[in-house]
């Protein structure tokens, strides 16, 4: 394959701009690994393109390189490249005529076998990347809701009085503010439990 190192890529999932001077290579790795690697693509490279990337990513790929038979350092570079060329698509809110035709810009002699690596991966790997993208911008303005635990409470008596008996719900909500997570507790009557289902229903509906 050639890489075109002297002729910059315009891309359209980029608009036009150049790709990154080593994108074609990387796709030539990609071309060059082993029957076993492609048909187990998939595993190793949707933890790939996740947002937060796991501690134990980097053994995890060494361990498929090893399993496949591929030098790590070709595993890496292919993996570097369809993480570029999914997030660039993702951002753009390219369908995947625009990932296939600009895989034929960027290596046209191999362009149906990198479309039949990618192309099947798309929807989940273009929606992981979205999904990110989502949660930053919310994440840029406000606070984001990023878990919900509850639990079901009785009071049986305060300093208010010795013999009351009441069910509430008790709600604790995690959120982000930019970088921190906070949580918090919030006590509530069943009314207003019932309020905030029908509210959730009408919002899902």
């Amino acid at each position: 394959m050639s890489t075109q190192a002297d002729s910059p890529i315009p891309l359209l999932c980029l608009n036009e701009r150049a790709a990154p001077p080593t994108l074609a290579a990387d796709l030539e790795a990609l071309v060059g690994l082993t029957a076993l690697a492609k048909e187990r693509l998939r595993e190793i490279l949707l933890p790939c393109l996740a947002p937060t990337l796991e501690p134990t990513l980097d053994k995890n790929v060494e361990t498929f390189a090893l399993r496949t038979e591929v030098p790590t350092s070709k595993l890496v570079a292919a993996l570097r490249g369809c993480r570029f060329l999914f997030e660039s698509v993702a951002r753009a809110g390219a369908e995947p005529h625009v990932l296939a035709a600009d895989l034929a810009r960027l290596a046209p002699e191999h362009a149906e076998e990198l479309r039949s690596l990618l192309l099947p991966v798309y929807e989940p790997a273009v929606r992981l990347i979205r999904n990110e993208l989502i949660r930053r911008t919310i994440l840029d303005h406000g606070a984001l809701l990023t878990g919900t635990d509850w639990r079901v409470d009785r009071i049986l008596g305060s300093q208010h009085g010795a013999a009351l008996d009441a069910t509430l719900g008790v709600l604790t909500f995690t959120y982000k503010r930019g970088t921190h997570e906070e949580r918090l507790t919030l006590h509530c009557e069943p009314g207003e439990l019932r309020s905030l289902r029908d509210a959730l229903d009408a919002m899902l509906a």
